[in-house]
């Protein structure tokens, strides 16, 4: 007969311990590629789209929130107000908040005070896209388009049902748009 082997355990200190500085390097270079990931992932363009449900809401809710003196919205339909109106609620009371829609009755479920678009405002969307029919894309629908602050400005819709938003980050356009609105809309000027 041969000789018996033997095996005797090692210490699990011993052998966890080597796993655990492995895992804990690696979960530390794990971290340090995500946010380099998440620096680069902030926009360095002034014009950027939200593709998801969730991030369009989330970012209205933001903005909203953060508004410090003015919030022009011109809406088509309730639902792109609904979702938000809370922040709107609130941001009511300490900002001058304005809703221009075409069909005031069809707001009138979400206790949001809202004006009906006058007619020069109404009449100016029309000129501009009879003007120049590349200016509207056929298959994109508007459903809201929001300008914080005349800083920055959110348009929300959809192209073949799914629905996306384009953020204006440019303070010099959004302050433009928001002293057009102002000159050729009542609602807004008192």
């Amino acid at each position: 007969m041969g000789a018996a082997s033997f095996y005797q355990a090692g210490d699990p200190g011993d052998l966890f311990k080597g796993i655990r500085e492995e895992y804990c390097a690696s979960l530390d270079g794990l971290v340090t590629e995500l946010q380099q990931l998440h620096v680069e992932a902030r926009p360095a363009s002034p014009f950027w789209s939200i593709h998801s449900e969730r991030g369009i809401q989330n970012r209205l809710k933001t903005v909203v929130r953060n508004a410090t003196e003015d919030i022009i919205i011109i809406a088509q339909h309730p639902r792109g107000l609904a979702p938000i109106a809370g922040e709107l609620k609130a941001a009511n009371r300490r900002v001058n908040l304005t809703i221009l829609v075409t069909d005031k009755g069809a707001f009138a479920g979400l206790g949001l005070r809202v004006f009906e678009a006058g007619e020069e405002l109404t009449e100016l969307f029309r000129e501009m896209m009879a003007k120049n029919a590349k200016m509207k894309d056929a298959r994109w629908t508007t459903d809201l388009f929001l300008i914080v602050d005349g800083m920055n400005a959110i348009t929300v819709g959809s192209r073949g049902g799914k629905r996306s938003a384009t953020v204006i980050g440019m303070p010099a356009v959004c302050f433009m748009m928001k002293r057009l609105i102002e000159m050729v809309e009542p609602a807004i000027r008192g």
